[in-house]
């Protein structure tokens, strides 16, 4: 079987500190996609921290996330990792924005919900575990502590023990983000 050949370029290598300056591209040939084994690919087309002004077609809006849901299970997604935005637009954890788009894309395509847990790097640990009550199948679990440009995305080892036991109290599935090695010690505990 041919081997599959990835080839990745960032600008981060040669110093672009801002994640939204940082280009990356990945390319892969359709007859090594065709030689890969089977798959799961999750889509995370909304970042936290992105604006419509950075980036215009930004889905925002319950629908807007149902299509682009549709759109990317039919190019072959089985998980939709989801962030919300309140009505100005801006990143937000509030339960009813969670629920409104979880509802929105369950109804319109077979995709499994990935919550996040992160929010903006801004918000505190209630915010962050509150739309966990909604029990998605499935919600992010950073195990480590990340700088993001000249922010920190605070995840002690405490704070991690707690989001995994919320999640296994709720029957959610964690996913289990690694940065970098360490945190494959911290998931391992």
């Amino acid at each position: 079987m041919p081997q599959a050949s990835l080839t990745c370029t960032s600008s981060f290598i040669q110093g672009a500190a801002d994640r939204s300056t940082r280009p990356l591209s990945c390319r892969l040939s359709a007859s090594a996609w065709r030689s890969l084994k089977p798959l799961i690919i999750t889509v995370a087309a909304v970042g936290a921290e992105l604006s419509r002004e950075q980036q215009p077609a930004l889905p925002i809006t319950p629908d807007e996330l149902a299509a682009d849901a549709e759109a990317c299970v039919a190019a072959g997604a089985s998980i939709y990792h989801l962030h919300v935005r309140d009505p100005q637009g801006d990143p937000t954890m509030d339960v009813g924005a969670f629920a409104a788009a979880k509802q929105a894309i369950e109804e319109r395509i077979d995709v499994i919900v990935q919550f996040t847990t992160g929010g903006a790097l801004s918000d505190d640990e209630g915010s962050r575990l509150a739309p966990l009550r909604l029990r998605p199948e499935m919600a992010t679990l950073t195990t480590g502590t990340v700088n993001f440009g000249d922010e920190v995305f605070f995840n002690s080892i405490p704070l991690v023990r707690r989001f995994h036991k919320e999640m296994c109290e709720l029957g959610v599935v964690p996913e289990f983000e690694i940065f970098e090695a360490g945190m494959i010690e911290t998931a391992d505990m």
